[in-house]
């Protein structure tokens, strides 16, 4: 009686990649968890997603668990980048990038803090 059992898992962040016939996710990737999927919140990293990517190299840390946030997880930070606006609709000039620190949370708990928008498949 009293006892307690600690179980501890390593559980590495992996890149998943989709099959290029899936044109929607072509050239993204989604960051998994053990069987965890992480969504991107437009509520941590603004609400433009699709100004978003993720560089090949890019660092992802596993953050520690918040027992605050959400009733409890464990979020990722990963360096990534975001496009810059352009005051043009089209332009021979590719958009300028700008360093971002992105923030993703298990899939299971987005849309718990408010409406907002939610992306999986980011670009790499």
């Amino acid at each position: 009686m009293g006892d307690i059992i600690t179980c501890q898992i390593d559980m590495p962040v992996r890149k998943l990649y989709a099959n290029p016939l899936v044109r929607a996710d072509a050239g993204c990737v989604a960051l998994m968890r053990g069987p965890l999927v992480y969504a991107f919140e437009g509520i941590d990293n603004g609400e433009d997603l699709s100004a978003l990517r993720i560089p090949r190299d890019a660092s992802i840390q596993i953050r520690p668990f918040q027992p605050d946030l959400l009733g409890g997880i464990v979020p990722l930070q990963v360096s990534g980048k975001r496009k810059k606006k352009m005051d043009v609709l089209y332009s021979e000039c590719p958009p300028e990038e700008e360093d971002a620190l992105l923030q993703a949370i298990p899939y299971y708990n987005w849309c718990n803090r408010g409406k907002t928008h939610m992306k999986v498949w980011m670009q790499e």
